[in-house]
């Protein structure tokens, strides 16, 4: 268990850009990232996909972030969103596909 002092030193080493600070959030929320993205999207691949690319974006913005607490959220926001979006995106490709006539399927012609 981290101490206070050692949180807010890691909070300053992501703020100020250094990967051992990157490193310290994504090994402690990438386990519970993954779970989450993974029970959304029920594709191990895809949700270690998502997680992996909300860590990208948070490093990208690493300045804005004042405290652990906004890091977690801004995580699970991305995480969530971005589940959801992939969720979306098979919805829509299923539905087409249930919507072509008989005839497209077998031609292999989609809409």
């Amino acid at each position: 268990m981290q101490t206070d002092k050692e949180k807010d030193d890691y909070l300053q080493l992501f703020r100020d850009g250094d990967e051992k600070g990157f490193s310290y959030y994504f090994e402690a929320f990438y386990p519970a990232l993954l779970f989450y993205a993974f029970r959304l999207v029920k594709d191990k691949v895809i949700a270690e996909n998502i997680v992996e690319e909300s860590f990208i974006r948070l490093w990208k913005d690493h300045i804005c972030y004042e405290t652990e607490k906004e890091i977690r959220l801004a995580l699970y926001i991305n995480v969530g969103g971005a589940a959801k979006a992939w969720i979306s995106k098979q919805i829509n490709v299923h539905s087409k596909e249930l919507e072509a006539s008989p005839f497209e399927k077998r031609s292999g012609i989609m809409r």
